[in-house]
């Protein structure tokens, strides 16, 4: 894949092979594009304990939760299946319940840390894009269903750039930027969000982007990131190379 596959990508596998094989891969990153995914589709998951895991999951992936607490969300939400797999999640998405599905894809998201963190991302996003396909009313269903589960993949695809970047051009961000002032306001821009769609807000990322500018910052991709209209998520790329976070 290159640079311009990447920015035009529509389809997540190569995507996600691409960051694993240029090494910009990221256990917390993935795991919150995952969230990300889950939270597009969070009315899918009526029951508690599977919007419990996504949310365990999402603290998780900052350190805001244990491995143990991970494990006790994940464990809440088994049923009959106890593998997580493409072929299982997928399947179980092109069926008429849309709540199996959900678990699941819940499953995913809580998956220890030590599971190869973006297969599952990648399972769980597909999964949700089938079920939100699926969810279209009966009269229209017909014909529209690949249509709307390509639109979701355009959107997943999306976000995997809002969180990992261009991994064709490095950013070159001088430390001398990231002044005090420009870190609270990161950490702001961070927390301040719009549930349960969990995105960011967009006044706080400008604000963040003013501040960065006056602090001498002349990278114009982080700049223009962050002034742009999203959507923003936790794992935003530019808000993690203000925070330092990868």
């Amino acid at each position: 894949m290159n640079e311009a596959e990447w920015l035009a990508g529509t389809n997540l596998s190569p995507m996600l092979d691409c960051l694993w094989s240029v090494g910009k891969h990221s256990e917390r990153k993935s795991r919150l594009f995952a969230v990300a995914c889950c939270r597009r589709a969070w009315h899918l998951f009526r029951a508690d304990h599977a919007r419990t895991a996504v949310e365990v999951a999402e603290l998780y992936a900052d350190g805001e939760a244990t491995e143990d607490q991970l494990s006790a969300a994940r464990r809440a939400t088994e049923g009959p299946a106890k593998l997580i797999s493409d072929y299982w999640l997928v399947s179980s998405a092109c069926g008429d319940a849309d709540a199996p599905c959900a678990a699941q894809a819940a499953r995913a998201v809580a998956a220890p840390a030590a599971f190869a963190a973006g297969p599952t991302a990648e399972a769980a996003a597909k999964a949700l894009a089938f079920a939100l396909a699926k969810a279209a009313p009966p009269r229209r269903r017909h014909g529209l269903c690949e249509e709307m589960r390509k639109g979701e993949a355009r959107a997943q695809c999306g976000l995997l750039r809002e969180i990992f970047g261009n991994p064709f051009r490095p950013v070159a961000f001088e430390v001398a930027w990231r002044t005090p002032q420009v870190v609270q306001l990161a950490g702001s821009a961070y927390e301040v969000r719009q549930l349960p769609g969990g995105g960011l807000d967009n006044a706080h990322l400008a604000i963040l982007g003013d501040a960065l500018e006056e602090a001498g910052c002349t990278e114009q991709s982080v700049l223009e990131h962050l002034r742009g209209p999203g959507p923003h998520v936790r794992g935003c790329w530019a808000v993690d190379t203000v925070l330092g976070r990868s």
